[in-house]
């Protein structure tokens, strides 16, 4: 019996490159609303819309947020013309291997569902998972685990037999509440040391996880 059986990928910063498009065109969003100070937007990488307001809101109360995020649509959407979302190194290798090892394969993502097939579609890799769940699935955004849990409850799987992929602090701790093996590739995000060190592994790109999967199933 394989030791893991399941593998579950966070979205934006992990698989496709979209966290660093979505920082580039809100700063020159909040430019143009008279915002200078950037240094909150990673903060509201890796959870859903509600939680990503409420943490935009207490760096800039001032801030009309529904006109902010409007024109951050309009002006991403024009940018993503010009410049279309790439997937991260390794991430065709890695789903072909799982593939291969018939390893049944997730996406768990706080990105709402339209917005994520939309991505998961333009970069071509829509099609090459079993199960997706999306951050309007949910009542509560990471680190809550309770994104994972649902994915273990759709298969029947074992937090044992999973393991997880992620790029961003509150990713790793949601993975981690859900007991489930998390391997990080850092992108974006800043996780602290002392987090950083709760992940099985940190890798530099998603290739890397074929060894360790592999060493897991066939030691």
């Amino acid at each position: 019996m394989k030791q893991i059986e399941l593998v579950i990928f966070d979205m934006d910063g992990l698989m496709i490159d979209s966290e660093s498009v979505y920082i580039r065109c809100a700063k020159e969003v909040l430019k143009e609303i008279g915002i200078t100070s950037y240094d909150f937007l990673p903060e509201t990488l890796g959870i859903n819309w509600v939680k990503s307001r409420e943490v935009t809101l207490k760096h800039c109360p001032d801030m009309d947020y529904d006109d902010y995020m409007n024109r951050l649509r309009v002006y991403q959407d024009a940018y993503l013309k010009e410049h279309p979302y790439q997937i991260k190194k390794g991430l065709i290798e890695l789903l072909d291997y799982l593939e291969e090892e018939k390893i049944l394969k997730a996406v768990a993502t706080s990105t709402d569902r339209d917005r994520a097939i939309l991505r998961l579609k333009d970069t071509g890799i829509f099609g090459r998972f079993d199960y997706l769940i999306c951050g309007n699935d949910l009542s509560e955004s990471k680190p809550s685990p309770q994104i994972y849990l649902k994915v273990l409850e759709h298969f029947g799987v074992s937090y044992e037999n999973a393991m997880v992929f992620e790029d961003s602090y509150y990713g790793l701790l949601s993975a981690c509440n859900a007991k489930i093996r998390c391997v990080v590739v850092p992108d974006i995000c800043f996780i602290p040391e002392d987090t950083l060190k709760k992940a099985y592994a940190v890798v530099p790109d998603l290739e890397k996880g074929i060894s360790i999967i592999d060493g897991l199933n066939h030691q």
